[in-house]
């Protein structure tokens, strides 16, 4: 504290390097450490002088600044009243918890005390100057360390600044022209900034605070570290900007944003990517371009990202002049949830016009309303220190807490989580450690969950914990509640940065150890059927020198065991529909960067409830229709599903994304911003296409993608009718081959231009890009992409819906070929012989599963006769606002 290191920011390093970085070097480097020591020790020698001007008035600020920077301070030899300071400045003492703004108290009563001791050792020197010799130099050897600390202490401060990263001469001019902008529309509707971020932390200086705040033109509302408002808002934000970083389009988002008052989204794209976890905003440009009902209405500043203005402002909806606006109670909706279900309802189409309560809410059981069960208000526990990816995977009632404290989500007063999983199948899955839970720093996954073994999706994994430090001795386990004969298990493996090549199976009787082989990710282990209560793998040996990384099973594969984490929702009040919707967090690995599309397996992520919905809900007595929500899955079933079997089918030998943008049938879709990608290991890439009929065919174009840091072909080999012709590829020439009749060309890439990764730990060879192979064939060039195609999901195509008790209900529907490069979601309805289900009052567990081709996004159960028409809504009389 007395050499001005105690404030607790400045040992604070992020994923960017320190948070302060000046606070952080006096903190932990060894010479500043000594220097600044010297000076407060120097300080206090200055304190204990008797001839002090002004002695006792500087000894007590001294001792009241020291009191009061230290009283937040923990540690073992803290003093007795430490819990009850503690608790004060939790409670009633809350405005001055921040109690570093008393620093100035204690540093300028030192610094006088330093100015004093300075200035009596230059007059000693001066009355000492005629001393010679050794005595001389003993007697200045303290003045000259007090010096020499002073003059470091200066030299850090000057290289690093005091407030490095923060400073700025002053707000520009672009933000006060986005500023003005809105304020001129003369809406009453607030700005949502945007992305979401701990502050105002901007590539031209550090506000902390937002720059519309002092600008005041326009009201204006941002998720940061201090969230303002009830909880309710701070889930909601936290939804929006979920939704809007997954990059995919929301049919209801405007309508939710324009109940929230927000006319106005600010996109922020010169927030600083060194200070913050944001390294891009391209997907929320994404969502937004491929939202209705949200514009572009301006850009300002200078091109920052490529292709962005440096502040963007979209407008949602109509602009509207009214602030407040009374809606009917008719046809309302009590809805048993979080204010984060609010955009499902809307996808679903249910808040048109119409009122919505939360269950449980002063007067919501005043009205008559239906009753709509959801999966939100999830149990979970936050990591209150991080913006985004900061809640843990959905919690069951006996899952401890992992941080010691008395709040661990953002819940309103008296609320309690009414969505809890449940274990079906198996007393416990545990780890070692997990990705997905709240105290996980780096790498920070919903879906990393121990259950992710187990739920059949190959995509999905565990994860242990990112420590820094080897994975080794880390494991997974799944305890049964009773023996169980197992002969054998198989594992799979994922990818990882660390590549297990020892691990140790352990079961009640014995324990196999099993070494993997080269380029092989997967193991079959014989357990014998000896009877066991659990099964436990933990990783032995890495491949090489570990790098730190994570130990990760994406799938374990128990014969004869079936193992489910169904939700619950808990209210006893019977609903009269449902609406179940996946937790945010899916994205692809490929993302729109402003007319191209980028790819890379850092931008992927599965989402928590990428393998299905799962949940028991008590319904009312009625009859009910069953819809789905669905968005593609990258891969070789959606590619078949939504590929136009009368144009050119292309297959391809590899594909190192498995978005449907990357797939070989990108290559001859006729659009410019997409194209296939084939694995990095494969030697000799291969495309065949394949014409509707047999054509005249007489040159090939080969494009490739424009992307810099992308290899591209040289010389490729094609094969038509039997005739092959090998030549070297000028992107956007066309290729002669001596002219024949076939139906089907292929095309091999013999070498490439490479492209190698800059700044990585190791110097890494970039994807091969090929944005199209254009076939001089009539028919081939005629069936190329139409945007608006609908493509039909026939019955039983979609996600089968079981209902307990009750049946299966199949989906179908249609998409358009725009929803399947940008990887939207669609509607689905119930088909078949099972479509409108007759139920009794009861708990009922409403079950999908995603497809090969299809990610289910949301389930809904709604009444067959529908939901009671809606009153008028009308603008109220706004005395004040």
């Amino acid at each position: 504290v007395l050499r001005g290191a105690g404030d607790w920011v400045a040992y604070l390093s992020a994923e960017t390097g320190p948070v302060w970085s000046l606070g952080y070097a006096f903190s932990y480097s060894p010479i500043l450490l000594v220097s600044s020591s010297v000076i407060a020790l120097t300080s206090l020698v200055g304190l204990v002088r008797r001839d002090l001007p002004e002695r006792s008035f500087i000894a007590i600020t001294v001792l009241v600044g020291f009191t009061l920077v230290s009283l937040g301070h923990v540690s073992s030899a803290a003093g007795p009243a430490q819990g009850l300071i503690r608790t004060a400045l939790d409670g009633v003492l809350a405005p001055l918890r921040n109690v570093h703004k008393f620093d100035p108290v204690l540093r300028l009563a030192l610094a006088l005390a330093l100015a004093w001791v300075l200035t009596v050792a230059a007059q000693k020197l001066r009355d000492r100057s005629s001393q010679r010799g050794w005595k001389r130099v003993s007697y200045q050897l303290p003045r000259i360390g007090v010096v020499a600390s002073l003059v470091i202490a200066t030299i850090a401060t000057a290289l690093t600044g005091v407030t490095a990263g923060r400073s700025y001469l002053e707000i520009p001019e672009y933000w006060r022209e986005a500023s003005a902008y809105m304020a001129a529309e003369n809406s009453t509707g607030r700005a949502l900034v945007l992305p979401t971020a701990s502050a105002a932390q901007l590539q031209w200086g550090r506000t902390q605070d937002e720059p519309l705040q002092a600008l005041g033109d326009i009201a204006w509302d941002v998720r940061d570290s201090v969230p303002l408002g009830n909880a309710g808002h701070t889930r909601l934000l936290d939804e929006i900007s979920a939704q809007l970083e997954d990059g995919r389009g929301s049919a209801g988002l405007a309508t939710v944003l324009e109940r929230a008052g927000v006319q106005w989204l600010v996109l922020r794209n010169d927030i600083d990517p060194r200070m913050t976890d944001i390294q891009s905003t391209i997907r929320i440009h994404q969502s937004m371009s491929s939202s209705p009902d949200i514009e572009l209405a301006a850009g300002f500043g200078p091109i920052v990202g490529g292709s962005f203005s440096a502040v963007e402002v979209f407008q949602v909806g109509e602009l509207d002049t009214t602030p407040a606006r009374l809606r009917s109670v008719d046809g309302a909706l009590r809805v048993v949830g979080g204010s984060e279900s609010q955009i499902s309802l809307a996808n679903a189409g249910l808040l048109e016009g119409r009122a919505t309560v939360t269950a449980g809410a002063p007067g919501s059981d005043s009205i008559s309303a239906t009753d709509v069960a959801t999966n939100t208000l999830r149990l979970r526990e936050t990591n209150f220190g991080f913006v985004r990816g900061s809640k843990s995977n959905t919690l069951t009632a006996q899952d401890e807490w992992v941080q010691p404290r008395p709040v661990h989500d953002y819940l309103n007063p008296g609320t309690t989580p009414l969505t809890i999983a449940e274990l079906d199948g198996a007393l416990s899955v545990s780890a070692s450690s997990t990705a997905s839970n709240a105290s996980a720093y780096l790498a920070r996954d919903q879906s990393a969950q121990p259950f992710a073994a187990l739920d059949g999706d190959p995509q999905t994994a565990w994860r242990s914990a990112v420590t820094g430090e080897s994975a080794v001795g880390q494991w997974w386990r799944v305890q049964f509640a009773e023996d169980v004969s197992i002969p054998f298990i198989d594992i799979d493996l994922p990818r990882a940065r660390d590549r297990a090549q020892t691990i140790e199976v352990t079961t009640d009787g014995a324990a196999v150890s099993v070494d993997l082989e080269d380029n092989t990710n997967t193991a079959r282990v014989s357990l014998g059927e000896v009877p066991t209560t659990s099964i436990r793998i933990e990783l032995t040996a890495v491949e090489g020198v570990p790098k730190g990384g994570q130990f990760a099973i994406s799938e374990v594969l128990i014969p004869g065991v079936n193992v489910s984490r169904p939700l619950r929702t808990q209210s006893d009040v019977p609903a009269q529909a449902a609406i179940l919707s996946a937790a945010p967090g899916g994205r692809g690995e490929c993302v729109d960067g402003g007319g191209q599309y980028r790819c890379d397996p850092e931008y992927g992520r599965v989402g928590e409830d990428q393998a299905g919905l799962d949940q028991w809900v008590r319904l009312k007595r009625g009859s009910y229709n069953v819809a789905a929500s669905v968005r593609p899955r990258g891969g070789s079933a959606f590619e078949k599903l939504a590929t136009n079997q009368n144009g050119p089918v292309a297959i391809g030998s590899s594909v190192e994304y498995g978005d449907f943008v990357a797939s070989p049938q990108s290559a001859v879709d006729g659009l410019p911003q997409t194209g296939w990608y084939p694995a990095i290991d494969d030697a000799r890439p291969k495309l065949e296409v394949r014409l509707p009929g047999k054509e005249e065919v007489s040159s090939v174009r080969i494009d490739s993608l424009p992307a810099l840091d992308l290899s591209k072909p040289l010389s490729v080999t094609i094969e038509a009718g039997g005739i092959q012709t090998t030549a070297f590829v000028d992107s956007g020439k066309p290729i002669s081959i001596p002219r024949v009749f076939t139906d089907s060309v292929v095309v091999w890439i013999d070498s490439i231009y490479p492209a190698y990764s800059v700044g990585s730990e190791e110097s890494a060879l970039r994807p091969l890009g090929i944005a199209e192979v254009a076939i001089d064939s009539e028919r081939a060039t005629d069936e190329l992409v139409v945007i608006d195609r609908d493509i039909p999901v026939e019955c039983g195509e979609g996600p089968t819906v079981s209902i307990s008790g009750a049946g299966d209900v199949q989906t179908a529907g249609s998409f358009t070929q725009k929803q399947a490069v940008e990887g939207s979601p669609f509607e689905l309805v119930g088909c078949g012989a099972v479509n409108e289900l007759s139920l009794e009052e009861g708990w009922y567990r409403i079950a999908t599963r995603s497809t090969d081709a299809l990610i289910v996004d949301r389930v809904d159960v709604v009444p067959a006769a529908g939901f009671p028409s809606t009153g008028e809504s009308a603008p109220s009389e706004v005395l004040s606002w």
